[in-house]
């Protein structure tokens, strides 16, 4: 979370936190998408009910059946790549 102390010579920004304050709420948007919304710190904000099927933008499950992980998965390296990576 950021935090951002308010600098009294941004008008145009103490002017909108003020709309906030009074219970207004803002939102942000980039090339006319909304992205985010600043509420008053106390507002209820509605929680879906619905269980979502993506964590981020991934599916979950996409990779299922696709990752293979051979039984030798955790045998030890050889000498020379063991050695590589402890800068020898």
């Amino acid at each position: 979370m950021i935090t951002l102390a308010l600098n009294p010579s941004n008008t145009e920004l103490a002017f909108l936190l003020d709309q906030v304050e009074h219970g207004e709420t803002i939102t942000l948007t980039k090339n006319g998408k909304p992205i985010a919304q600043i509420l008053p710190f106390n507002a209820q904000v509605a929680v879906s009910t619905n269980e979502s099927r993506l964590i981020g933008k991934w599916p979950i499950g996409l990779l299922k059946n696709k990752i293979v992980i051979t039984d030798d998965f955790d045998k030890p390296l050889p000498d020379d790549i063991l050695d590589a990576f402890e800068g020898k």
